[in-house]
């Protein structure tokens, strides 16, 4: 468990209100008046019966080293390793500058490796591409040519997974799409196009590798969306859903394949969505009648866009209300399927708690990026699984500390925390992580560990201070 420490300076816009806090936590029961925070309990957390790895936001950029592109052009992705091998770019992307470089991404497979060899599975809540892949495309290698477009955006997706294959060769991978993941650029991806088909091919291998799901191909080229039975004790689905459907700021396509020209029709661009929810009300009907757990996976969450929110007063949602509104329906109806909701999209370590009429309903629980650009430390985590390997009892946070390195004092991954044994909850449910919220209001030291782990732990980083910790807290819930 990380040793509690008050967030730096940066963090604390109000000198005055972080000095008191200080000296309360400094002071415990000595300083009359000051309420005494709370340690987080010394004991191991619980004892499971399996683990998952869970990665977000990968954001692999292969343009770090423009002076390899004209290679790796011209390479086929099974020589893409050596190619990033020999550039003499060997530092690891910048904090908070740059998307994931090959070595960074390189240093956190083989530290997953490290952490966990055999993994009962592997989750990715999407974004596999850079931010502004396309554009960089294009001016890098001074072309518009959609073909060669396609085919770079193809190996770069291959190259991802093949070298999560190579370090876990005999682990199930279940991907979601993000809104990079196109071959037209952030969040324009038309439902049943080309790039649906494409990566449909790319990923059955690893979605399903014994063929016995034929609907995967079907479904995902459709809307980008599957569901699949994972092995183990217990009947367990995992629903991956196409979020970006669901977003204000999706854009579908126009009907010809070979253009990128967004659709202005408003009506229509929503079909693709209302499609993808009538299916997951079909699965999840299934999946109750043969007492199925499931989880739902997807790149964008429900609720707000809590960035927008506690920087510029905007309510802005993730999701269009009526989407929202379905999702909650379908939720609500088959709750005693649903065990649990994972996603990524923000890059920091964050969860929502889903409400109606005051009750807990269910959990998102949103993975920190391997992608440092928004200012987290890159970052993965390891699921601690109960014994029916559906519930989820702890999870740890494995994290390189790149400020760190930038100033010289490279210590390499270390574990963060462990969530049980940092906020004494466990199993991770609705109910406890309602507890959690509750918390981050009436308990100092339950606030500091959520701020600091927030950004995964840069103590340079003014994302959550004392500021503006309580829209960060109320972003926490969805539909309330």
């Amino acid at each position: 468990m990380t040793t509690l420490t008050p967030p730096t300076s940066q963090r604390t816009q109000n000198p005055f209100a972080f000095i008191f806090l200080t000296l309360c936590a400094i002071a415990l029961l000595f300083l009359t008046g000051c309420p005494a925070p709370k340690e987080a309990p010394k004991e191991e957390a619980p004892a499971t019966a399996a683990k998952m790895l869970s990665i977000s936001d990968i954001h692999f950029d292969p343009f770090y080293d423009t002076t390899l592109l004209q290679q790796l052009i011209a390479t086929e992705v099974g020589g893409w390793q050596a190619t990033f091998e020999s550039s003499s770019i060997k530092t690891y992307s910048p904090l908070g500058k740059e998307d994931a470089n090959y070595p960074l991404f390189r240093s956190a497979i083989e530290n997953m490796k490290k952490s966990l060899p055999e993994p009962k599975g592997i989750l990715i809540s999407g974004d596999f591409l850079a931010h502004s892949f396309i554009a960089n495309f294009k001016t890098y290698a001074k072309t518009d040519d959609q073909t060669e477009v396609r085919s770079f955006v193809k190996k770069t997706l291959q190259f991802i997974l093949n070298s999560l294959t190579n370090a876990f060769p005999n682990t199930r991978i279940y991907p979601t799409l993000g809104n990079n993941d196109s071959y037209c650029g952030d969040y324009n991806i038309k439902a049943a196009g080309p790039f649906l088909s494409m990566l449909a091919e790319v990923w059955q291998p690893i979605v399903d590798p014994d063929g016995t799901n034929p609907n995967f191909k079907t479904t995902f080229s459709k809307g980008g969306y599957y569901s699949i039975k994972v092995p183990g004790p217990s009947a367990h689905r995992i629903i991956s859903l196409n979020t970006i459907f669901f977003s204000y700021a999706y854009q579908d396509l126009n009907k010809h394949a070979s253009e990128c020209m967004p659709i202005p029709d408003t009506t229509k661009r929503w079909i693709p969505g209302k499609e993808q929810l009538a299916w997951l009300h079909e699965i999840l009907g299934q999946s109750l009648t043969a007492n199925e757990k499931v989880w739902l996976i997807y790149h964008i969450p429900p609720g707000l866009n809590i960035y927008k929110y506690a920087n510029y007063g905007e309510k802005s949602q993730m999701w269009h209300t009526g989407f929202t509104n379905s999702f909650f329906g379908i939720t609500s109806q088959y709750q005693a399927a649903v065990v649990a909701n994972f996603a990524g999209h923000t890059h920091m370590d964050e969860f929502r708690i889903m409400k109606t009429s005051g009750a807990p309903l269910a959990y998102v629980h949103i993975t920190p990026a391997i992608s440092p650009l928004f200012g987290n430390n890159s970052a993965f985590e390891v699921f601690h699984l109960d014994a029916t390997e559906t519930v989820v009892q702890t999870y740890e946070t494995h994290y390189l500390d790149l400020k760190a390195i930038e100033d010289g004092k490279d210590v390499g991954w270390a574990t963060e925390y462990n969530f049980a044994t940092t906020y004494s909850q466990s199993p991770i449910n609705p109910a406890n992580l309602d507890q959690v919220y509750q918390a981050i209001e009436s308990d100092t030291a339950v606030r500091w560990h959520y701020m600091l782990y927030y950004d995964v732990s840069n103590r340079d980083s003014n994302v959550i201070n004392f500021n503006k910790w309580e829209q960060y807290r109320e972003g926490i819930i969805v539909g309330e």
